[in-house]
């Protein structure tokens, strides 16, 4: 459940089901909220395509670039409420995951994994099997995995979401290094990178 963007609202909220999981992605940047037990990743398909790694976690003040699909892990059955920013916003490093802003259809020939629940409330990414009407379109403010090889074979109809060793995009607040650098794709660079870069949530250029 999401709620519908207006024209030029203030915040979005993503409610997160019972699996504590959803996905989402904005047509404007959108500021990770610094709300407690609230996580929000990139993923991306290991290399046997059968499963989903947690790339990324985002750390609180990092912008997210408008039309990026996200994952965000909370508490079950709550809401999560993310600010809307002017800025440009940064993409998330090493994801996959294919954002829409409107609904989209999908055709038989596109072999797409969508979010959901196993059944005993575990989150997983499931392969959509195109065939009637409502199996054809996915709705607007969410974000998918697709299989890079549509015709290749099937290696699994679900994808299992592994959290592995995720790393840190920092926003305002860096815990362990406050003199860390980062590029505006999240990766942390030295004293000797030229361009913009990220200290201590604040952007600069460097020139060397």
């Amino acid at each position: 459940i999401y709620t519908l963007e207006s024209k030029n609202p203030e915040y979005v909220t993503v409610h997160v089901g019972s699996t504590g999981y959803a996905t989402y992605c904005s047509s404007m940047s959108l500021e990770v909220p610094s709300t407690s037990g609230v996580e929000v990743y990139g993923a991306k398909l290991n290399a046997e395509k059968s499963a989903a790694i947690l790339s990324n976690a985002v750390t609180p003040g990092f912008v997210i670039k408008a039309n990026t699909g996200f994952l965000v892990k909370a508490t079950p059955n709550t809401d999560v409420r993310f600010a809307c920013k002017t800025e440009v916003g940064n993409t998330i490093a090493n994801n996959d995951l294919v954002g829409v802003t409107t609904a989209t259809k999908f055709t038989t020939e596109d072999v797409v994994y969508l979010l959901a629940n196993d059944g005993n409330d575990n989150a997983v990414f499931k392969r959509n099997k195109v065939g009637s009407s409502a199996e054809n379109t996915l709705s607007a403010n969410k974000a998918y995995f697709i299989n890079p090889a549509p015709k290749a074979k099937y290696i699994n109809d679900t994808l299992d979401i592994e959290e592995g060793d995720a790393t840190a995009i920092n926003g305002l607040n860096s815990n362990d290094n406050t003199d860390a650098l980062y590029n505006i794709n999240g990766v942390r660079v030295n004293n000797s990178y030229n361009g913009v870069i990220i200290k201590n949530g604040k952007k600069f250029l460097q020139i060397r």
